[in-house]
């Protein structure tokens, strides 16, 4: 906080005090050179009191003032830091298998893509979270929460998908397996192996949600200001 924002508490102190010395002098104005050198010792030992007091509120009022600049330096390496996990992690999604996945999904054949998604690839967060109170922007704090958030359910929404895959890839396994053994009942093998597809396809539709939900947060949160 500025010395121009502090409460004038201490000033108002200060008149009063001046005021009431002024008047303490002329009340007694001296008369001899005794009273004369008492008064100058008495406004030399208040001069130098009020320097003094004036000397440790200044050096309260740098100090708040290095301590925000310091807060202020935190936050901006803070949001920098997230903006920085954030853009990297997502660039490498959308590389690595992002653009299958929309080409995929749109054209209603779900992701049939096994992806590793073992692990959270988010150190940078976990280590800043409790530090997440610095940034003063409410929205700004909410959004990354929200990017962070969003990120978590993409990757359990892939965990689910790899699962219906490993279901898929199984079922047709064992559809081949029975052509194999077992002619008669190959056709009740196939509509495992039909049905098993069908909800991978159908999932593909909330994988493709989930994605494109970070993807918009994502470019939000790369125009968040660090200040």
């Amino acid at each position: 906080m500025s010395q121009r924002n502090d409460p004038p508490y201490w000033k108002v102190l200060s008149v009063f005090i001046g005021l009431a010395f002024i008047a303490i002098f002329i009340w007694q104005f001296p008369s001899n050179s005794a009273e004369w050198a008492a008064w100058v010792q008495a406004f030399g030992a208040v001069t130098a009191v009020g320097s003094g007091v004036l000397l440790i509120r200044h050096q309260i009022v740098k100090q708040k003032e290095m301590d925000q600049e310091k807060e202020r330096q935190q936050r901006i390496r803070l949001i920098k830091n997230l903006k920085t996990e954030i853009k990297v992690n997502w660039e490498r999604v959308d590389s690595g298998w992002g653009k299958l996945l929309r080409t995929a999904c749109e054209k209603g054949n779900g992701f049939e893509m096994m992806v590793n998604v073992k692990g959270w690839p988010f150190p940078v967060y976990d280590a800043c979270a409790r530090d997440l109170g610095l940034i003063e922007s409410e929205e700004t704090r909410d959004l990354l929460i929200a990017a962070y958030v969003a990120a978590r359910g993409l990757l359990l929404t892939m965990e689910i998908n790899n699962e219906l895959i490993a279901r898929w890839e199984a079922a047709v396994r064992e559809a081949q397996h029975v052509s194999e053994l077992n002619p008669a009942i190959e056709g009740a093998a196939q509509r495992q192996v039909d049905a098993a597809a069908a909800i991978l396809h159908r999932y593909g539709l909330e994988v493709k949600d989930k994605y494109e939900h970070l993807g918009k947060l994502v470019v939000e949160v790369l125009k968040i200001e660090a200040r």
